[in-house]
């Protein structure tokens, strides 16, 4: 899947934030930091 490159790292971590707590769940926030390292290309 292609990167979201148009898409700063505090608004990822917000929309995967808003589905990680929607519907009765009860995860963790996700941070913009944790985003960031994804983005980080494998080596």
């Amino acid at each position: 899947m292609p990167a979201f490159q148009f898409l700063s790292d505090e608004d990822i971590a917000a929309v995967a934030s808003h589905v990680r707590s929607s519907w009765s769940n009860k995860a963790d926030a996700v941070t913009p930091e944790a985003v960031k390292a994804l983005r980080k290309p494998a080596k």
